[in-house]
């Protein structure tokens, strides 16, 4: 598997052998652990303009879901309410 990024923060500590101490410091041990899954990983840094494509497309899911959620809130009130009876 291939891991792009255009964080190149991110990319030096996921590539890093040593304690990370930073704020982020949770997610990148989290990343590190999910990485003992894979056969394989190789991450790579990228430029912003080679991910604007997912940028888009994470806006777009965000946009979604804030859009959504009244509305999956409801349904999961109506379904949990129709459990009960």
């Amino acid at each position: 598997m291939v891991l792009e990024s255009d964080c190149s923060t991110v990319v030096e500590r996921l590539r890093s052998t040593t304690m990370d101490r930073s704020l982020v410091a949770s997610l990148i041990v989290e990343a590190l652990r999910e990485r003992q899954q894979l056969r394989s990983l190789v991450i790579e840094k990228i430029g912003r303009e080679q991910n604007k494509i997912v940028h888009e497309l994470a806006h777009l899911a965000i946009k979604i879901e804030s859009e959504l959620c009244p509305l999956l809130m409801f349904q999961t009130v109506s379904i949990l309410s129709f459990v009960k009876t």
